[in-house]
C-alpha cells in the first residue's frame, strides 16, 4: 500500500508539472509553476500558478497585481492589458475623475469595492493587497502575495 501511494504521488507531481492550475494548459518551455512570486525569478511574477515576465498579462487583473511591477508611461489614467501585445499599458486621461470618456465612473459606485472586501470575497486566503477599479465598472481585485484570490463586485 505504501509503495502504491508513493507511485500515485509521483504520478500526481508529474501531472502538475505538465498542467498548470491557472488555465489547465501545458507549460511552455521555460515556464515554471509558482504559489507566489517568491517562487519566480526577480524579473517575473506569479500569474495564476505560472511564473510570467513582469509587464506581461492575459487580463487586466494581471496588470493590477502588486508583484507585476513594470515600466510604463507615467500619467493619470487606468491600467489595462493590451490585447494585441499581451502587455500592461496605461491609457492617459487628463480629466478630474481620471477615467476615460468611454468608461465613466458608475454613479452606483459610492462605496469602493475594496471597502466591501470581507463580505464580498469568498476566498479562504488572506488578502494582502486590494486594487479598486472604478472606470466603467465598480470592481476590485484582491491579492494574496501577488496571487489573485478574488474579484470584488
Amino acid at each position: 500500500m505504501k509503495m502504491f501511494l508513493t507511485v500515485a504521488q509521483s504520478l500526481f507531481g508529474l501531472i502538475l508539472t505538465l498542467f498548470y492550475l491557472g488555465g489547465g494548459g501545458v507549460l511552455a518551455q521555460g515556464e515554471s509553476q509558482c504559489l507566489s512570486s517568491m517562487d519566480c525569478l526577480s524579473s517575473q511574477y506569479c500569474r495564476s500558478g505560472v511564473c510570467a515576465k513582469k509587464g506581461d498579462c492575459v487580463s487586466d487583473a494581471d496588470c493590477y497585481n502588486p508583484d507585476n511591477r513594470f515600466r510604463g508611461i507615467r500619467c493619470p489614467g487606468p491600467i489595462y492589458c493590451g490585447i494585441a501585445t499581451k502587455t500592461c499599458r496605461r491609457r492617459c486621461v487628463f480629466t478630474s475623475n481620471r477615467c476615460p470618456p468611454d468608461q465613466p465612473r458608475p454613479e452606483s459606485c459610492t462605496v469602493l469595492p475594496c471597502d466591501r472586501l470581507p463580505s464580498s470575497c469568498t476566498s479562504t486566503e488572506d488578502v494582502t493587497h486590494c486594487y479598486n477599479y472604478v472606470c466603467g465598472e465598480c470592481t476590485g481585485h484582491a491579492y494574496n502575495r501577488g496571487k489573485l484570490v478574488c474579484e470584488v463586485v
